[in-house]
């Protein structure tokens, strides 16, 4: 199917608009929270109105109506967009480059501590421009501000295009053997793909069962956003109990909490999960559960941090990735052949990047990424290993999300 430039600007403008938007969620109003979960809600919501509309351009005038192929690249667009514009990327940044300027203290002597190994192009050192940002009744778009903040966004924008550019590079190298070899089901594009489909016999939009459940989930929703407005309207409080403080006794009450609970939407998720994988996310968590009791039973859960589930998930990130590169290891030594011009039986010629460009990008994008960080400071040593496991758990959360789609995926330690 043949993308078409005006769907491009106008994914484009739809792009900067959910930025807005998911800013305002996230940061502002704190509610709502839509890139937290792996289907970002309001990418779901754009292209529900942009297949209604598509439908209205199909009646008038067929011939300026999207494809397929154009709704699913304006979907993209905008997730990709809400993605960096999200909590967990640009607005945990953001914050970071004035933090230890404008909360330095004679008392807590971050000046002598860490300031000097602080670069100021890469931090905004400027108490002046910072002002705004912390106390408001301000605005960026002074002469202050800017001059305070432009080499920062420079070097880190560039820094986040190189970094976001080497993640493309690897998805070049691995997209064949997942999707053509190993056909992962990618579930978290099911419902745009069902969203967009052409042929109106089989839409979703005729499925009564969809229906249903989209009434009953957006009707709870609906009427809890009311209750919030109208505290005389009762909320529908979805069933979650935490089953932890049913256990007192010795060695039962080292399970902790433990929540089970009903959720719509994360069992329209759920749905979508293999069978198999779904069984593995309740099964170790279970096991999770069982190491906490036989640590009380044999007095180890008085060790700090006893079972250690961090670093145990920190582990299994890595054996996924280290999982996903040995069943690929055939595809990846042929590919990295064709990108060297040996002999090889792959063809990258229908290939968004061929893999020689791919490799080139992976190689000049590390060198860039480690250069930026020997500049600001870091070993080059330490920014090897570093990206090395960066780039690791990247590959290992790809697969999670193309083979099991999960509402949500939590490595913040």
């Amino acid at each position: 199917m043949k993308i078409r430039t005006h769907s491009l600007v106008i994914g484009l403008i739809l792009s900067l608009l959910n930025c807005y938007l998911v800013i305002q969620m996230e940061m502002v109003w704190e509610m709502g929270l839509p890139t937290r979960m792996s289907l970002f809600f309001n990418a779901v919501f754009t292209l529900a109105v942009l297949v209604a509309v598509n439908y209205l351009l199909k009646k008038i005038r067929f011939s300026v109506a999207f494809n397929q192929a154009e709704l699913l690249v304006m979907y993209l667009m905008i997730c990709l967009a809400s993605a960096i514009a999200g909590t967990d990327m640009l607005q945990t940044l953001i914050p970071i480059l004035g933090h230890a300027t404008w909360f330095t203290t004679p008392e807590n002597e971050w000046s002598n501590l860490f300031g000097p190994y602080l670069p100021k192009w890469i931090t905004v050192v400027d108490n002046n421009a910072l002002e705004g940002l912390y106390r408001g009744d301000s605005s960026l778009y002074t002469y202050i501000n800017i001059r305070a903040w432009l080499m920062p966004f420079i070097a880190w924008s560039s820094f986040t295009l190189v970094l976001l550019f080497v993640m493309l590079c690897i998805n070049v190298f691995v997209r064949k053997q997942w999707s053509e070899s190993e056909k992962l089901t990618y579930p978290i594009i099911q419902l745009p793909l069902a969203m967009t489909a052409q042929d109106s016999d089989t839409s979703i939009f005729r499925n009564r069962l969809f229906w249903i459940g989209f009434a009953v989930a957006s009707g709870i929703n609906i009427i809890n956003s009311l209750s919030y407005f109208y505290p005389t309207i009762p909320s529908i409080r979805m069933w979650s109990i935490n089953l932890g403080p049913f256990f007192t006794n010795k060695p039962l009450n080292a399970i902790g909490w433990m929540p089970v609970g009903i959720h719509p939407s994360i069992i329209g998720m759920g749905f979508l999960i293999p069978l198999d994988l779904s069984f593995s996310c309740w099964f170790f968590y279970l096991i999770w559960k069982v190491q906490n009791v036989l640590g009380s039973m044999m007095g180890l859960s008085s060790f700090p941090g006893f079972p250690y589930p961090d670093e145990q998930s920190f582990a299994a990130y890595i054996g996924v990735g280290v999982f996903t590169l040995w069943m690929g290891r055939r595809h990846l030594w042929q590919a990295i052949r064709k990108a060297l011009g040996i002999k090889s039986f792959l063809d990258d010629s229908k290939e968004p990047i061929r893999y020689r460009t791919a490799l080139l990008g992976i190689i000049g994008g590390m060198i860039l990424l480690i250069l930026f960080c020997h500049f600001a400071s870091m070993s080059v040593w330490v920014a090897i290993l570093f990206f090395s496991t960066y780039f690791a758990l990247s590959l290992a959360i790809a697969r999670m999300r193309a083979e099991l789609g999960p509402p949500m995926h939590s490595l913040h330690y």
